[in-house]
């Protein structure tokens, strides 16, 4: 439970806009927090189109959660 409220907190920090979507550049933003997790990125542009699931260039909380 805790992990899942740390990745809202980080999800919704990023979500500048309050959409609900998180944008490439709001996934790399979150790059140094994920690396304190122990999660590095080479790629975060490929990365980041891997994570979400449907191809329209943003990711969602759940594919975010679930890629975490």
């Amino acid at each position: 439970m805790r992990v899942y409220l740390e990745l809202l907190i980080l999800y919704n920090e990023i979500d500048k806009n309050y959409e609900k979507k998180m944008t490439v550049e709001g996934f790399k933003q979150a790059l140094v927090q994920l690396y304190c997790w122990g999660i590095e990125v080479e790629d975060p542009v490929k990365t980041f189109n891997e994570i979400g699931v449907n191809g329209d260039g943003e990711v969602l909380f759940l594919e975010f959660a679930t890629w975490v």
